[in-house]
């Protein structure tokens, strides 16, 4: 895997995509970008990745703990019934988490648990 500077134009990216498209049709599978292209990338370490994906699963849960927060203390004010109040905490929970990280990450991290 390669980490690549969010400042790196998409033009750029595109032309490694068409490469490495051109070379796996070519039947070059072994060597898909050539050497010249790779000089300077530094590989992403797996220490790296697991660090990063952490703290996005981290804001995810404060996303979603937040806006539970903040409408536990303001459905009663609004006079929402007792019976929709668990269902709209949890909605908001789930909206705010995908708000915060994407759906696929949350979808993901709720496979973990079985049942949900």
């Amino acid at each position: 895997m390669l980490s690549i500077e969010p400042d790196t134009p998409l033009d750029d990216l595109a032309k490694m995509l068409a490469t490495i498209g051109e070379q796996h049709a070519a039947g070059y599978v072994a060597a898909l970008l050539p050497a010249e292209a790779l000089e300077g990338v530094t590989p992403v370490s797996l220490r790296c990745h697991a660090l990063r994906e952490s703290f996005v699963i981290v804001r995810g849960i404060v996303a979603a703990l937040g806006s539970v927060l903040v409408l536990d203390h303001l459905l009663p004010v609004l006079g929402v019934r007792d019976d929709l109040t668990g269902w709209l905490l949890a909605g908001s929970a789930l909206a705010a988490a995908v708000k915060a990280v994407g759906w696929r990450r949350v979808r993901d991290f709720l496979g973990v648990f079985p049942g949900v």
